[in-house]
């Protein structure tokens, strides 16, 4: 994707997307929508390892969006977090912040494992207006300048409707993580305390540091491999899978994602973590 826009469907609505790395392109989609330079853009993502490098934050809120995102990503949930300077200013309006989500819609998803690039992408409507939840709402909108992709075959039982639930993360003049909800949705206030409380009853079992922001918070943490090794991890997946079983007071152990590891030499490990985890992805269903 370079500088065009691309009406996209997500569980919630649909999305008027564009490069969010290209402030081009994002100059385009405020005018399109004729939004206010002040009202930023959420950016969108595949998964919370392509969100790291977006976001400049101090460890305990690398640690609560892990949190957050290992069990309500991909799905209807918005975070907030200080912004890396990979992102231009006007996607943030200049506040030094950037919310994030990964959608859960297929259709979406596999734009943006094509498209290599976080996804700006505001509801596909003008400014103001009722968001759309169809490709004909979309045409209703922009009948002309953007190009809308058809929904397909996505389950009707999937949909959430309405637009994401925000969650702004801070840290507290005393130094703690503060979370404020900006904007309710089917993720609730409660749901997200939850989230959050998990952490200190999870053992942590990593692997290339796909998990480290969760390391100082987590009741237990240990690696397979550190630099991402799969003959390291091999030799030591079992005895490490073990000793997490055995941590006292651990209400869940948190294992890496290895699924978007597109390297062969890994296929071994990802099957036993895939097997260990009964094929349990939390936050999916």
């Amino acid at each position: 994707m370079n500088d065009e826009l691309v009406a996209i469907p997500t569980e919630t609505v649909y999305g008027l997307a564009c490069n969010a790395l290209s402030p081009t392109a994002a100059e385009r989609v405020f005018q399109k929508k004729a939004r206010p330079l002040t009202d930023p853009l959420i950016v969108h993502v595949p998964s919370p390892e392509s969100a790291l490098p977006l976001i400049s934050a101090p460890p305990q809120l690398h640690t609560a969006f892990l949190a957050l995102t290992s069990s309500f990503w991909p799905g209807p949930l918005t975070i907030i977090l200080p912004s890396s300077p990979l992102i231009p200013p006007i996607i943030t309006s200049s506040t030094s912040t950037v919310a994030l989500r990964s959608p859960s819609h297929p259709t979406c998803r596999s734009i943006m494992s094509a498209c290599k690039v976080p996804l700006a992408m505001p509801s596909a409507n003008k400014f103001g207006h009722v968001s759309p939840t169809t490709r004909e709402h979309v045409m209703c909108e922009f009948p002309t300048g953007v190009l809308i992709v058809d929904e397909g075959e996505s389950s009707t039982s999937e949909k959430v409707g309405i637009e994401s639930t925000v969650v702004k993360l801070s840290v507290d003049p005393g130094g703690a993580t503060a979370v404020q909800i900006l904007r309710p949705g089917v993720v609730t206030s409660r749901m997200v305390s939850g989230g959050m409380e998990d952490v200190g009853e999870t053992v942590v079992v990593d692997f290339g540091g796909i998990m480290e922001g969760m390391e100082g918070e987590a009741l237990a943490y240990r690696t397979l491999s550190g630099g991402g090794d799969a003959g390291e991890a091999g030799r030591v997946v079992y005895e490490t899978l073990r000793w997490a079983e055995e941590v006292t007071g651990a209400k869940w152990i948190a294992l890496p994602d290895l699924r978007r590891v597109d390297d062969e030499s890994v296929e071994g490990v990802k099957d036993r973590i895939w097997r260990a985890a009964s094929g349990i992805v939390k936050g999916e269903k």
